[in-house]
């Protein structure tokens, strides 16, 4: 969703018929805000605030890449049950020692929101 729409209006000047197009800023495009954490050498933890509008939201979906390098990859969970709250999103099958960045969106009922801002974390050498 663009984050300004155009809308024509009609206006009227000496008989003549114009159209003003207007710039409405976006009201729905808040953006979740996203940490994420170690949860030893080959997992971590992302927590999703979500979006202050469109509450509750129904998903999130992450792109995890190694920090540095293309090597990205999809991770999806289902929002808290009380859309209001911090999602924890689980991201398996992480390599130790490596640094990781992280970002998502929020999804509900055909609507994605913005992108949060990237966060990174490092997974955990092993012991």
């Amino acid at each position: 969703m663009p984050a300004t729409a155009e809308l024509a209006a009609p206006a009227f000047a000496a008989g003549h018929v114009t159209f003003l197009t207007l710039n409405l800023h976006c009201l729905l495009c808040s953006k979740p805000a996203v940490t994420a954490a170690s949860n030893g050498p080959t997992a971590g933890t992302a927590y999703i605030t979500p979006p202050a509008n469109n509450r509750p939201w129904a998903s999130y979906d992450l792109t995890v890449c190694v920090k540095g390098t293309a090597s990205c990859r999809n991770v999806s969970c289902t929002a808290n049950a009380d859309g209001n709250a911090v999602t924890a999103c689980a991201i398996p099958d992480c390599e130790p020692a490596t640094t990781y960045t992280v970002a998502g969106v929020a999804q509900q009922a055909g609507f994605t929101s913005p992108q949060s801002e990237m966060v990174e974390f490092a997974t955990e050498d092993w012991p």
